[in-house]
């Protein structure tokens, strides 16, 4: 393991993150007591899921139950109906 002052430290990070990406873990010393340790994050995953559920901790977004409310209008697989339908004829019409 390796052991850094934090002047030490500051002057000189990148050497320490590339021994840490390295897998060394480094140890931080503040006047000779020990305060930190930096070590190599492993297994951390970066899927969607994760960041969302991040997100839903930090409270900054909320889930939906993937409940529809009554009466909630289903897409049709028939006929266009609503502004899709006006939107078509206006195209139909050349304007």
């Amino acid at each position: 393991m390796k052991k850094a002052t934090v002047s030490d430290l500051k002057n000189h990070l990148s050497f320490y993150l590339r021994a840490v990406k390295g897998g060394e873990p480094v140890l931080v010393l503040d006047r000779g007591v020990p305060i930190a340790e930096l070590q190599k994050i492993t297994g951390k995953s970066t899927s969607s899921e994760d960041r969302l559920t991040l997100l839903e901790r930090k409270g900054l977004i909320r889930r939906g139950n993937s409940r529809l409310l009554k009466g909630f209008p289903f897409p049709t697989h028939g006929e266009p109906s609503g502004v899709l339908k006006a939107l078509l004829e206006e195209r139909r019409g050349g304007r």
